[in-house]
């Protein structure tokens, strides 16, 4: 990941969306779809074109970036917006959406939550990625 200030992560992924290809493979697209500045909070759209030429969506990033440590109740809200993402854009289907916490650190809750979380089958774990100061 590049290394930037998490104090300004957010700012330049809005200025710089090209800085979201470091989560690019050159089959997808990437689009950032909805932000949050309050909730410091990113939806990206991962599209492909098929063999037609054609636009097909093939998923989601949901990233939150926060600049400290992150704690149970920012988890929460996290864990909100998920569920809306899924439910409305993707159907219900967890598997659609790739949830990314960026932050200084985790809470310890928070890392026994995302554990076991990540343990279900049925969704994409969340990807924890702690940042410099």
């Amino acid at each position: 990941m590049h290394l930037l200030r998490i104090k300004n992560l957010y700012k330049t992924i809005i200025k710089k969306p090209e800085i979201i290809k470091m989560w690019n493979n050159n089959v997808n697209n990437l689009t950032i779809v909805e932000k949050n500045e309050t909730e410091r909070r990113i939806l990206v759209e991962r599209s492909f074109c098929d063999e037609k030429g054609k636009r097909v969506i093939s998923g989601f990033l949901l990233i939150k970036i926060i600049d400290n440590i992150c704690k149970e109740k920012d988890l929460i809200k996290f864990r909100r917006a998920l569920e809306r993402v899924v439910k409305e854009r993707c159907g219900g289907n967890y598997m659609e959406v790739e949830p990314i916490l960026i932050a200084k650190d985790f809470e310890e809750k928070v890392m026994e939550f995302v554990t076991n979380y990540n343990k279900l089958q049925r969704r994409k774990p969340i990807q924890l990625i702690k940042n410099i100061k």
